[in-house]
């Protein structure tokens, strides 16, 4: 089997993937490097067999001219010049392209030949896998840092990703076109180029770095499971016999004056004598050596007085030389950021172009790199440079580190974990899911073994893995996130009155809301999501109101609790809800109707020293704003709409098998719609209110797109329009799953089930409740319901608002990463009999 690992650029493109390649070698691969003439003497370094295609991307910034234009900064007048010079070879880069790939079986693309790839792997019908360098998968947590290096919010951190593709995709997609066109494939209609089918058909992405180069602690919870991003890519180490004698002596002649790297890697220096000057002036300031590192540059040494100090040499192996060194200068460029980071030595960067700033700027917010300079800035700065050279040198703080993140570095092998990450798939026959072999199905469906069967894959559903968080002494009615989506806080009402607040798994509040049992939660966020107004639905007709604080483990508590009541003769409350803004509240239940009041600070008094106190503080006999009638039975989920597109309006779902939207203001209902089912739950998309999901006591969960007129198809089903441009939502089911003490003892039972229909490019992962995650295309699901209970179950929370008769709070994870079908369906594993 033959695999072509594909780019072009500079040593810096080219050896991640060589690294990939040679990995898959001892896996068995015949790996061909297809690239320019130029890689040439890389490729034959490591012994891969070598095909060139034409064209010579980056043969102009060896050229004097453009060195000039580089060293001053020009860099829009170099990509006019490259764009000039490429349209003379393109054509037969793509003709080389297409003759050198007849053989393979698989293809590897680098970044930079990403569209022309995809369309010859499309053209042979191979797989076809992209990789990309840094974190730069689209996501709404951080933006895109070529862009925008601020974080502002979601969709626009999500701008900044699309905004690129799409104008790179507008300055080759015609081109691109053109040449699908000639293989016979029909042209691409996307907006954002390769991203666009990578997100829709949710191919695989290798990303070959480090998590720890992520801008924030965490992976966003938007990259998909398709992303894997194991390690950086590295080549193997030098065999010590590779090592030149020269530099070996050279180390040695070092004894215990400190070394100071100086390169710029595969980049010519736009100016080489600056390089010698530089190195000169840290050599005689600092008492230090110097190993001058070339790269491609043409530089010759001329001094004679710190000839015994300084070592110039066109290369030297990174994973030998850079660990035996103090400080490190460099370009910045992303593989050597990557060797700087693996050797545990700390930084001085001198970036030249394209990426190289921000991968500057990234080494400076780890702590192992001082403030990058521009190189175009070196000769006028000489002494800024060596001060922050002799700032690395003595910071110990710099070096320490610099040693943390190369130890995680050197855990994990990220070629091995590429290659031998497995990749488990679930098979289809017909439509229906395998579960069993083929010969039994066959036997099952009484089929002949001669039957042509249609076969399907999707990524397999992962075995659960369960953590109990808490043990309560009664029953937890209800949990709710705080800090909104994602949250490691999370808070839990149970039918002994107690709320129960929570980090992670461990509880960091405890405080008796009631003396009657709860049952119902909703929690806004406030003060940066330092903090939270929560209100209860209690059993004896009142909300319970009060503020927690939850901006660390040994400073969580809860404030004064605060009464509402909604009629004269106290009726259970079942559900609560507080608006956006925090001014108005609502409960309802057992009477039918529909509580509104206002919210004033005095419901909400921040935590004192003293702890909590139960007395409260705000009149229980205020009497509600509105009372909205309309209900027939007990009303079990309420909510507010969005305040930024339906400031005055309430949501409110029953048993009476309706879901109703009141105005507020004018405190009547707007609309009626009839479920066909009795609603037990319900939750809208916060950035879309139009977009909602109900679940009812039989199993079922269905969407609603209430913008949409009745259909009779479904009347209980949704009806997402085909002609709006969707992109996905994500239908998160929720599963808490806990045991029986009593009589079922050991008999585990499915007692929640809750969904989440949210907005485009947002994907929950709320860490006490089970996840499983199902895209739904533009208008698939059109006049379809999803039954989320086989056998039959009611579905009592949506979203976490009900877990009831379990006195335990689970962890579960779980993800369902790629389904793209006609329908689905989720199922728990309940006792019906429970």
């Amino acid at each position: 089997m033959k695999c072509a690992v594909c780019n072009v650029g500079t040593r810096g493109d080219l050896q991640p993937l060589i690294a990939l390649g040679l990995g898959l070698q001892k896996k068995g691969w015949d790996v061909v490097v297809i690239s320019e003439e130029r890689i040439r003497p890389l490729v034959e370094e490591f012994a891969l067999e070598f095909r060139s295609i034409a064209g010579d991307s980056t043969g102009i910034i060896f050229e004097q001219e453009y060195a000039e234009m580089l060293a001053k900064g020009k860099l829009m007048a170099m990509m006019q010049e490259t764009q000039k010079r490429k349209a003379t070879w393109y054509e037969q880069f793509l003709t080389d392209l297409v003759d050198k790939t007849k053989d393979i079986q698989m293809i590897i693309s680098g970044p930079l030949v990403y569209s022309e790839t995809y369309c010859v792997a499309e053209k042979l019908g191979v797989p076809w896998i992209p990789v990309l360098y840094g974190p730069l998968y689209p996501t709404a947590e951080f933006p895109n840092s070529f862009v925008m290096e601020s974080n502002w919010f979601g969709w626009l951190n999500l701008f900044t990703y699309n905004f690129l593709f799409w104008a790179l995709w507008m300055q080759e997609g015609g081109q691109i076109n053109s040449f699908r066109e000639k293989l016979g494939l029909s042209p691409l209609q996307v907006r954002r180029g390769m991203m666009t089918l990578i997100e829709e058909k949710q191919l695989l992405v290798i990303g070959g770095f480090h998590e720890v180069i992520i801008p924030q602690p965490k992976a966003p919870a938007d990259w998909p499971e398709s992303f894997f991003f194991p390690n950086f890519f590295f080549v193997p180490d030098t065999p010590a016999d590779a090592v030149p004698s020269s530099l070996k002596s050279f180390l040695a002649q070092a004894g215990s004056r400190p070394v100071v790297y100086l390169g710029l890697g595969s980049m010519p220096a736009p100016r080489p004598q600056e390089l010698v000057s530089l190195a000169e002036a840290i050599v005689e300031k600092l008492e230090v050596s110097a190993v001058l590192c070339a790269g491609w540059s043409d530089i010759s040494f001329k001094s004679q007085d710190t000839e015994q100090r300084i070592l110039v040499t066109k290369s030297a192996p990174h994973d030998f030389l850079l660990p035996r060194c103090r400080v490190l200068l460099h370009h910045a460029g992303a593989g050597t950021c990557a060797a700087a980071l693996r050797a545990g030595v700390p930084s001085v960067c001198l970036p030249v172009m394209l990426d190289q700033p921000n991968n500057a700027k990234n080494l400076t917010r780890l702590g192992v790199a001082t403030p990058p300079i521009l190189f175009q800035d070196v000769a006028a700065g000489v002494d800024r440079v060596v001060e922050s050279v002799k700032t690395a040198l003595e910071s110990s703080e710099m070096r320490a580190k610099a040693e943390a993140i190369a130890g995680r570095i050197r855990e994990s092998d990220g070629v091995s974990r590429a290659i031998e990450r497995p990749i488990p798939f679930d098979f289809l026959v017909e439509g229906e899911f395998l579960r069993s072999s083929i010969s039994s199905y066959l036997e099952a469906h009484k089929l002949s073994s001669e039957k042509v069967l249609k076969l399907e894959f999707v990524l397999a559903l992962r075995e659960p893995e369960q953590s109990t968080v808490d043990e309560t002494p009664d029953w937890i009615a209800s949990v709710v996130p705080l800090q909104g989506y994602p949250s490691s806080w999370f808070a839990a009402v149970s039918y002994d009155g107690t709320l129960r607040v929570y980090e992670n798994s461990e509880a960091r509040v405890t405080s008796r809301l009631s003396d009657a049992g709860l049952a119902a939660v909703a929690a806004l966020p406030v003060d940066n999501g330092r903090g939270s107004h929560l209100v209860a639905a209690g059993l004896d007709g009142s909300l319970r109101c009060c503020s927690l604080r939850h901006d660390g483990a040994s400073s969580a508590a809860a404030g004064k609790v605060a009464e509402r009541r909604g009629a004269t003769v106290p009726q259970a409350l079942q559900a609560a809800a507080i608006s956006e803004d925090g001014t108005m509240l609502a409960g309802a239940g057992w009477s039918s109707q529909v509580y509104v009041w206002n919210a004033d600070d005095e419901l909400f008094a921040p935590p004192s020293k003293e702890g909590p106190k139960r007395k409260a503080t705000a009149q229980p006999e205020a009497p509600p704003k509105f009372c909205l009638g309309g209900h027939s039975q007990v009303v079990t989920a309420l909510s507010f709409g969005a305040k930024e597109k339906f400031p005055f309006t309430l949501l409110s779902a029953s048993w009476d098998c309706s879901l109703r939207v009141w105005d507020i203001a004018a405190a009547s209902c707007v609309c009626n719609w009839p479920t066909a089912r009795a609603v037990t739950s319900f939750s809208s998309n916060p950035a879309m209110p139009p977009q909602m999901a109900t679940s009812h006591e039989d199993g079922h969960v269905s969407l609603w797109d209430v913008r949409a007129p009745p259909h009779a198809g479904a009347v209980h089903g949704t009806q997402l329009i085909p002609g709006w441009e969707l992109g996905y939502a994500v239908l998160e089911t929720r599963m808490a799953f806990s045991r029986w003490e009593g009589v079922f003892e050991g008999c585990k039972s499915n007692l929640a089930v809750a969904a989440k229909l949210m907005p485009k490019g947002q994907e929950i992962s709320f860490s006490t409740i089970l996840e499983i995650e199902l895209r739904l295309r533009k208008g698939w699901l059109q006049n379809r319901s999803l039954d989320v209970s086989l056998p039959r179950l009611p579905v009592p929370a949506l979203p976490c608002s009900c877990l009831r008769l379990s006195r335990r709070i689970v962890a579960w994870h779980h993800r369902l990463p790629g389904v793209d079908r006609e329908s689905a369906s989720l199922a728990s594993d309940g006792d019906p009999n429970l």
